[in-house]
């Protein structure tokens, strides 16, 4: 079995209009909660890949 080297994590939005919506912000914090968590998690593993999501509603390019 090979190493591990990459964390991927699901954030959705760092929108915190947007997480309530989809229910991550009850779950997982406010957007200033996860990007201390995507900070503190740097350098656990060679790679980090963060998944966003883009088309919510009212959602512009200046959120994403």
């Amino acid at each position: 079995m090979g190493n591990v080297d990459i964390l991927s994590v699901g954030v959705q939005s760092f929108n915190n209009d947007i997480l309530r919506k989809i229910g991550h912000y009850e779950k997982f914090g406010s957007e200033e909660e996860i990007a201390q968590k995507i900070k503190d998690s740097l350098g656990i593993l060679p790679i980090l890949n963060i998944d966003l999501m883009f088309n919510f509603s009212n959602q512009t390019k200046e959120l994403l």
